[in-house]
């Protein structure tokens, strides 16, 4: 019921002390007798997640994505996790990449020659898959290079890699602390995002990597002053736009994040490692709702390491630690007004 809606009028009814007096002593021994032999307590458990606009919580979809799932994912550290441009999802899971259907049931599993503790993954709008493992090479699924003389190069170390509409790949480079993009395609172009520093549009650390179909750039960092922003094109360029999120273990605040996804509405979603939870924000960087927190049971994370969103809104968790990928689904039913 809403207060501030005016109720039907009701006629009033008066009452006689002796029935007053008595329904009381009614009332009283009530609950008295309901509350005997037992301690009433309020309530300790609490939901997942916290208030926003249109938002209640978020729901975890279970069974979650592990061995003892009907299909039998027996992930052993999932990493990254991707929607492909084909509509599957794909994880990366140490030594291989799992392709799944969106009920969760295996459709391929890639075992890249020699490639260990791969980092991050990305499918282009051609069904090519790619992956990086933090050193100076971008891998093919047959696990040769991607354009080794222009990439492989000297202190390079790709830590998070993406590809657009329009077939860019974008890499988070740790190395030389730079956010770099190319297109391979009649001609090759090669453009620099984002340089080293500490500030809105600087890169210290980077790690995971989401486009819009905008072109907007969204990465995470583990260094520098903000560890979640993001980078709007401005003719041959890029510009900072939103950066947020402090060190910390506060809301808004971050430590060690690996990931980063946006939704179709300009939603920010962020993995907040460090602190095992996720963290939602809106589309300029205000701070929106938060879940999880470190364990192994339901609706708890184990340095959680990927995260994607789909077109229904439904999040995909690499749960690193737990060796699972949990989904979740937003519950809306009232509104709540929200940070900007």
């Amino acid at each position: 019921m809403n207060p501030w809606i005016s109720q039907p009028y009701h006629r009033a009814v008066m009452y006689r002390p002796a029935v007053l007096i008595f329904s009381l002593a009614a009332l009283v021994a009530f609950l008295l007798w309901a509350g005997c032999g037992q301690k009433m307590e309020l309530p300790t458990e609490t939901t997942t997640g916290q208030w926003g606009s249109g938002d209640t919580t978020y729901v975890r979809v279970n069974p979650p994505w592990n061995a003892q799932h009907p299909y039998s994912q027996n992930f052993q550290s999932p990493r990254d996790i991707v929607i492909g441009w084909d509509g599957n999802i794909y994880i990366s899971d140490s030594l291989r990449i799992w392709q799944l259907d969106r009920a969760g049931q295996v459709q391929r599993r890639y075992l890249i020659p020699d490639l260990e503790d791969i980092q991050a993954i990305a499918q282009g709008p051609d069904n090519k898959i790619y992956a990086v493992k933090g050193d100076s090479n971008v891998y093919n699924l047959d696990g040769t290079f991607l354009q080794p003389d222009l990439i492989s190069v000297r202190h390079a170390r790709y830590t998070g890699i993406a590809v657009d509409v329009d077939n860019w790949i974008y890499l988070a480079d740790s190395g030389r602390q730079m956010m770099l993009r190319y297109q391979f395609d009649d001609t090759t172009r090669a453009d620099t995002l984002a340089t080293y520093g500490s500030g809105g549009g600087t890169v210290d650390l980077p790690r995971g990597i989401d486009i819009d179909l905008s072109g907007n750039v969204y990465f995470a960092q583990e260094g520098g002053s903000f560890h979640v922003q993001k980078l709007r094109p401005s003719g041959d360029s890029y510009r900072p736009d939103v950066y947020f999120g402090l060190e910390g273990d506060s809301l808004k605040q971050f430590l060690r994040p690996r990931d980063v996804a946006v939704d179709v509405l300009g939603y920010i979603y962020v993995i907040d490692t460090g602190n095992h939870r996720v963290q939602k924000f809106t589309p300029g960087g205000g701070f929106k709702i938060t879940f999880g927190d470190s364990g192994s049971a339901g609706e708890q994370f184990l340095s959680p390491a990927g995260i994607a969103v789909d077109e229904d809104l439904i999040l995909y968790i690499a749960d690193s630690g737990n060796h699972r990928v949990e989904r979740y689904q937003l519950s809306t039913e009232i509104d709540i007004p929200e940070e900007p």
